[in-house]
C-alpha cells in the first residue's frame, strides 16, 4: 500500500513538474487590454479560451450542446468546443478550443463594404442568441475579423444570458458600426468614414459621437430602436432594418478594370511572372503563411492558397479587394484594406494591439506591381521599401521590379530615384537575405520587367 502511494506521488510530481514546464516554454498568453472573464492563449498551433468563473463555465457549456449552436456558427461565430487540456496555470478553468483564423483586423483595416457585412454578422447571430434567451454583452467592432470570404464573430465570452440587451450595448454599437455605416452611405462623407474607424476610445469622431444634434436628429431614426431593448427580438429586427436602409455607397476605382484574369487554370501559368511566382512557391518544402502586399483583385492570393500558404491579402484599392473577398468563400485568406506606406499602429490601452506589421508577418511575402508605384510616384524611398517587406517576412520575398522605360512608368513622367535599379535593391535586401534568384527579362510590347526571390 504504501509502495502504490509513493509512486502515485512521485508519478504526481513528475507530471506538475512537466506541465509546469510545458506552461513557461510552449504556452503563449495574448496581452489583455482590461481583466476578462478568462484568458486567450496558443498552445501547438491551436487557439484556445480559458474561462475561469464558474457560473459562465456552466452558461457556456449550456451554449455549446444546445440545439441552436451549430446555426450560430454557420451564421458566423467562431467554431468552438470544449477541450481536454490540463495546464497547472489553469486548474479548474474551463478550456475552449476555437477555430483558428489567419489575422486579427483593426476596425479600420477594412473597406466600408467589408465592414458593413461584418456589421450584419453580428446582427444575424444576435437574431439566432436572442430568440433563445441570449444576448451580447459587447457592441463595439474589435472583436470580428474576416477569413475565407466571411466574417466571423470570436469573442465567445461576449455572450451571456439575458432578457433584455443593454444600454452600453446600445452604445458601443451606435459609437463603433452605426456612426460609420451611415457616413459610408453617403457619397459625401464616405471617405470620412474608414477615418472614423481608426479612432479607438479617443478622438475627434468618438467625441463628436455624443453630441446631442447628431444624436437626437440625424441618428433619431435609429435611437428609437433603444426603446426596445426589453424586448430583444423587436430591437434586433428593428437594427437590421435601419442596417439595410443604409449601404455604403459603391464607388468605381482607379484599378477596377485592371485585367487579373480568374478564369484560366491557376496550375497553369503563362507568363513569365505567373511562372515564376509558381515555381518558386510550389517550390517550397513547406507551405506556411504568405503576405501578398499588392493583391489587386487576388489572382497571386488564390494561388497561393491553393498551393497550401495561409493568406493575408492587403491592398489600398477598395473595389478591387472588395472584388477578391467576393470570390473567396472557402479559401485561407483574410483580407486588409491598407496602404502600404502607412501601416496600422498599436492601439488599445498600453498599445496592446500590435501594429498590422507584427500582426501579419508572414514567411513569405509578394511585392508585384508595387516598387514603381511606391517608389516613383508616391516618393518613398528604394530603401525602406525593401526593409518593409523584409519586415513582413521571415523566410522569403517576391519583388517584381519595373524598369525606367517600361512603358507605364514612362508616361508619368516622373524623375527616377537615383537607387531605383536591381543592384541597389539586392544591396537593401542583403542584411537579411543574402541570397537571390532572377526571372527571365520580360520586355513584351513595351512592358519591361524583371521578378526577384530573395531568401536565406
Amino acid at each position: 500500500m504504501f509502495y502504490k502511494a509513493k509512486v502515485g506521488f512521485l508519478l504526481k510530481k513528475f507530471l506538475e513538474k512537466y506541465l509546469m514546464k510545458m506552461d513557461k516554454s510552449e504556452v503563449v498568453f495574448e496581452a489583455q487590454c482590461v481583466a476578462d472573464v478568462g484568458k486567450v492563449f496558443y498552445y501547438q498551433d491551436k487557439v484556445y479560451r480559458s474561462i475561469a468563473r464558474a457560473n459562465v463555465q456552466d452558461e457556456i457549456k449550456q451554449l455549446i450542446s444546445a440545439d441552436f449552436f451549430p446555426s450560430l456558427v454557420e451564421s458566423g461565430l467562431i467554431d468552438t468546443k470544449i477541450a481536454e487540456l490540463d495546464l497547472i496555470d489553469l486548474r479548474g478553468h474551463l478550456i475552449l478550443e476555437h477555430k483558428m483564423l489567419r489575422a486579427f483586423l483593426h476596425p479600420a483595416e477594412y473597406t466600408n463594404k467589408m465592414f458593413y457585412e461584418g456589421a450584419l454578422t453580428i446582427i444575424h447571430i444576435l437574431k439566432i442568441l436572442t430568440r433563445n434567451g441570449y444576448v451580447l454583452k459587447d457592441g463595439h467592432s474589435f472583436n470580428i475579423t474576416n477569413y475565407g470570404g466571411r466574417f466571423f464573430f470570436f469573442d465567445f465570452t461576449s455572450i451571456t444570458k439575458s432578457s433584455s440587451i443593454s444600454y452600453e450595448w446600445f452604445e458601443e454599437f451606435y459609437k463603433y458600426f452605426a456612426i460609420p455605416i451611415y457616413l459610408a452611405s453617403k457619397r459625401q462623407t464616405y471617405a470620412l468614414a474608414k477615418e472614423y474607424r481608426r479612432e479607438h476610445k479617443v478622438g475627434l469622431g468618438l467625441k463628436l459621437a455624443d453630441n446631442k444634434f447628431l444624436k437626437n436628429w440625424i441618428f433619431r431614426e435609429l435611437r428609437k430602436c433603444a426603446k426596445n431593448l426589453n424586448k430583444p427580438i423587436l430591437f434586433v429586427n428593428e437594427l437590421e432594418a435601419w442596417l439595410l436602409r443604409h449601404p455604403p455607397v459603391e464607388f468605381g476605382g482607379y484599378w477596377d478594370n485592371y485585367n487579373q484574369d480568374h478564369s484560366f487554370d491557376i496550375f497553369t501559368p503563362r507568363t513569365v511572372k505567373q511562372r515564376f511566382v509558381y515555381d518558386i512557391l510550389s517550390a517550397q518544402p513547406s507551405r506556411g503563411t504568405l503576405i501578398d502586399l499588392a493583391c489587386n483583385q487576388g489572382y497571386y492570393s488564390f494561388m497561393a492558397d491553393h498551393l497550401g500558404y495561409n493568406v493575408v491579402a492587403v491592398d489600398y484599392e477598395e473595389g478591387c479587394l472588395n472584388k477578391a473577398f467576393a470570390q473567396s468563400q472557402g479559401k485561407n485568406i483574410s483580407y486588409a484594406h491598407i496602404d502600404f506606406c502607412y501601416p496600422t499602429p498599436s492601439f488599445g490601452i498600453g498599445n496592446v494591439g500590435p501594429n498590422s506589421i507584427q500582426r501579419f508577418k508572414s514567411d513569405f511575402a509578394l511585392a508585384l506591381g508595387l516598387i514603381h508605384h511606391i517608389c516613383i510616384t508616391q516618393r518613398f524611398s528604394v530603401k525602406l521599401f525593401c526593409e518593409t517587406c523584409i519586415l513582413y517576412s521571415d523566410k522569403g520575398v517576391i519583388v517584381e521590379f519595373v524598369f525606367p522605360d517600361d512603358k507605364y512608368v514612362k508616361a508619368w513622367e516622373q524623375a527616377i530615384p537615383e537607387d531605383y535599379n536591381i543592384d541597389s535593391i539586392k544591396r537593401y535586401f542583403q542584411p537579411s537575405y543574402s541570397m537571390c534568384s532572377l526571372s527571365e527579362v520580360m520586355n513584351d510590347d513595351g512592358v519591361h520587367r524583371q521578378f526577384l526571390y530573395f531568401f536565406k
